[in-house]
């Protein structure tokens, strides 16, 4: 079993059979899905024992010797070698044993027969409880409760979607209640690194926030530059839509560094407007010609950055997989940021400026 599979379900439960019944529905659900490749699990169906349970009294009444019934029964089996085939060159063991289809079955062996002391063929099913069972040798637990794990890799479609649909279809499946899931391998690793990375998207604006709050000397301007990152937000998440890219933990990371990237385009106009209204000039005034001033400095830093960006998100070399997200995550946020900065946040300056004033 690998461990860096990128679909892992563990079934636990109270006893072994409604978990393996469960597993078998799981893992047929599971083979099912389109993209789901090289399914693996630890379901063990045990291993075939056949147990022959003499009744002595019926023995003694038939006059059947219980160590010819054992031998008898062994040689039907397992066979037996004791006779050796001897030429003038050749010495080969013989072996006695029943044939295959004669002795696989409960029914095969009640119909074998053993000659009595008397001479007289009776078969088993005379004098013995001939039953069929099967033993697990393998039995894996979790919290001391019996537990299957089931996993696969995924081709053609991402990991999380294969996940998803087998969340909902094991939710329509009639499992036991005392059947408890637990969701792992790369699934629960990319999830686990994706809320890490949302936590550290959130430190990193109420830090931005922070340093411009100690720089403008103010809680309302910082509050301008930060509006353009859900616009940055929207453009990034559209552009990966566009290009058909799963949201992963490298695409997060591209979300963070897009943080720092716009935010210097909001700046540049907040800052300049601000320096413009120290010379005595209408907050109105003073944003318009910020905007104009700044408008070419803007596009031109964007614009390199957007074209820098493109050779890494168009790439198909090996592992360009992950780059070509964080790279398209870079160009769709730049690019909304690009677009809107100019007109939403002169708007939310002059409605801060308004706000704050009164």
């Amino acid at each position: 079993m690998r461990d860096d599979d990128a679909v892992q379900v563990t079934l636990t439960g109270s006893s072994k059979d409604t978990v393996l019944q469960a597993a078998r529905e799981v893992y047929a659900e599971l083979e099912s899905i389109p993209g789901a490749i090289e399914l693996q699990s630890n379901i063990d169906e045990g291993k075939r024992i056949i147990s022959v349970s003499p009744n002595r009294q019926a023995m003694e009444l038939l006059d059947i010797d219980i160590m010819q019934a054992g031998l008898t029964l062994r040689t039907a089996i397992n066979g037996m070698e004791d006779f050796r085939f001897k030429n003038e060159d050749t010495d080969l063991p013989i072996r006695i044993i029943l044939k295959e289809n004669f002795r696989n079955s409960v029914v095969d062996l009640q119909n074998l027969t053993v000659l009595n002391n008397s001479g007289v063929s009776i078969p088993f099913r005379e004098f013995s409880e001939i039953n069929e069972t099967y033993v697990s040798s393998n039995i894996e637990r979790i919290n001391r409760a019996p537990s299957i794990t089931i996993k696969s890799q995924v081709m053609g479609r991402p990991a999380g979607t294969v996940s998803n649909i087998l969340k909902s279809k094991i939710q329509a499946l009639d499992l036991s209640p005392d059947i408890h899931i637990i969701w792992g391998g790369a699934t629960k690793r990319t999830i686990d690194g994706l809320l890490s990375l949302i936590m550290a998207f959130a430190i990193s604006i109420l830090l931005i926030y922070l340093v411009l709050l100690a720089l403008y000397n103010s809680f309302s301007y910082p509050l301008v530059v930060l509006v353009t990152i859900p616009l940055a937000v929207i453009g990034a998440f559209l552009t990966l839509a566009i290009n058909r890219e799963a949201l992963s933990v490298f695409t997060v990371l591209g979300l963070i560094i897009l943080i720092g990237l716009i935010g210097k385009n909001s700046i540049l106009v907040v800052d300049f407007a601000n320096k413009l209204q120290q010379q005595s000039i209408s907050a109105k005034d003073a944003v318009i010609k910020s905007v104009k001033l700044r408008f070419r400095p803007v596009i031109m830093t964007s614009c390199a950055m957007i074209i820098g960006m493109l050779p890494i998100a168009l790439s198909k070399g090996a592992g360009a997989e992950w780059k070509n997200g964080m790279a398209w995550a870079l160009i769709g946020g730049l690019s909304s940021s690009l677009l809107l900065t100019f007109v939403v946040v002169p708007i939310i300056y002059l409605g801060v400026h308004k706000l704050f004033r009164k």
